[in-house]
């Protein structure tokens, strides 16, 4: 529900950009609003990734930037008698990441330290390039030759060695009752493991404790487009003008987002037409199937759903194009019915986004 919203927030702001003159203080207004509405939408993405409702999204990702967009934050959760530096080796390397998840580690290794502080203090994150010798023969021999280290240092109150051996233990807490879970340290592990990376602890009692994450340097990746970014292209320059006049049938059933998609695609050159389930979607395209050039359907609708929706027509037209969109992830059960649609597209999404999608789906 929360993804719709954004949904139409990001899309209405997207549109406007595109009509109102670039010096106008509008324009920086709505330049805020999709700044805004990405920061929301990573934080619905980061509560789904713990309901385990979305997949990982690896991108190529600068850790010096990630630590500094968000140490302004960090700071907002501290103290203000805790001190937070920064010692960012220059140059480092790109590492493939799922942002959100990272960024979650290390806000839970920074609520550590200032938990162990007391209230005092400073907490330093570090990086550095390190080589596989620094390992020595602890390394598997399958492992990468190079990593980035992100170091979270902090000057409390350090953790017995017999609470190290067990710290990432699911539900294991030294903190008192109501004060902690168990499951940050064991969730933060298993972020990193499936990064293909780990975390080390060093710490002695009364002198401080640094916890260390490896994370493989891989460049493989494309980078990440966000909101804010993309929408500073004209979305019309992503349709070409012999793709304008093309017909898209629009299956959603919030009032909102099927008017907010009708009318992005309908100032890009398309008609279209529209249904408010999947039941009223199969209807007309049994009646209108030579007509329609792509089908553009939510995944949850009363009635039927998207990929009931997708069977039914497919049986109708085996050549149907297909667009699904979804606030979830796509489970392996549904994946052979998936990859037969021509596209997906994840809530919530731009109007950048969209055309984007449409203009490569028409292509082919």
């Amino acid at each position: 529900d929360f993804n719709n919203l954004l949904t139409g927030i990001i899309g209405y702001a997207g549109l406007s950009m595109n009509i109102v003159h670039k010096d106008s203080p509008i324009s920086g207004n709505l330049q805020n609003i999709l700044e805004l509405s990405d920061k929301a939408a990573n934080l619905v993405k980061s509560l789904l990734l713990f309901s385990r409702k979305i997949p990982l999204e690896f991108n190529q990702l600068n850790v010096n930037s990630l630590l500094e967009n968000n140490v302004e934050f960090m700071k907002r959760i501290m103290e203000e008698t805790i001190e937070i530096k920064l010692q960012l080796q220059d140059n480092i390397p790109l590492t493939q990441a799922d942002e959100t998840q990272l960024t979650q580690v290390l806000i839970n290794l920074a609520v550590n330290a200032r938990d162990a502080m007391e209230g005092s203090g400073f907490i330093e994150f570090k990086t550095e390039k390190v080589s596989r010798s620094k390992f020595g023969k602890e390394m598997d021999a399958n492992t990468g030759d190079e990593y980035i280290c992100i170091s979270v240092s902090d000057t409390g109150c350090g953790i017995k060695a017999e609470v190290i051996q067990r710290i990432f233990e699911p539900f294991f807490t030294t903190k008192e009752v109501g004060k902690g879970t168990g499951l940050g340290l064991a969730v933060a592990y298993s972020i990193v493991a499936g990064h293909g990376g780990w975390i080390d602890v060093k710490s002695k009692v009364r002198q401080g404790t640094a916890f260390e994450v490896y994370l493989p340097i891989q460049t493989t990746s494309q980078p990440k487009n966000d909101f804010a970014s993309i929408s500073q292209k004209s979305v019309a320059d992503l349709i070409p003008s012999s793709r304008e006049g093309q017909t898209i049938l629009i299956a959603e059933d919030e009032d909102m987002l099927r008017t907010l998609t009708i009318d992005m695609l309908e100032s890009l050159g398309y008609r279209t037409m529209q249904a408010k389930d999947g039941k009223e979607a199969l209807d007309i395209y049994k009646k209108s199937q030579q007509q329609i050039d792509l089908v553009f359907s939510d995944m949850v609708m009363p009635k039927k759903s998207g990929l009931e929706l997708f069977n039914e027509m497919k049986e109708l037209n085996p050549q149907v194009r297909f667009v699904l969109v979804t606030g979830y992830s796509l489970d392996e059960i549904q994946s052979q019915t998936i990859q037969q649609m021509n596209g997906t597209l994840l809530k919530p999404y731009s109007p950048a986004q969209l055309a984007n999608l449409i203009k490569k789906v028409l292509s082919h």
